[in-house]
């Protein structure tokens, strides 16, 4: 049931819609139970689109990833949200 309206496809309109690539939410994969985050990317040829690319990314090792990310003496490494609410950061998680 490949329809717009679908929310289970979401990951496939969402950058069809944007026209650029795009970051999903966190969510729950249903079959791992595993959080993750999802980055999809519409794919052009003489400016038709022919399908849409993606990979899921398991949040708990791209927040291990960041958390562990030293920038110089004192500077950390955090993710903020497309609306600029901290996802990861460490003075959030100590």
């Amino acid at each position: 049931d490949y329809k717009e309206g679908n929310t289970d496809l979401d990951w496939y309109y969402n950058p069809i819609k944007a026209k650029k690539a795009v970051w999903s939410k966190i969510y729950t994969d249903s079959h791992s139970k595993v959080n993750m985050i999802t980055y999809t990317m519409p794919l052009y040829f003489n400016n038709k689109l022919v399908g849409v690319a993606g990979i899921d990314v398991s949040f708990e090792s791209l927040k291990k990833l960041i958390l562990s990310t030293k920038l110089y003496d004192t500077g950390n490494a955090f993710l903020l949200s497309n609306d600029f609410v901290f996802l990861v950061d460490r003075s959030k998680t100590d």
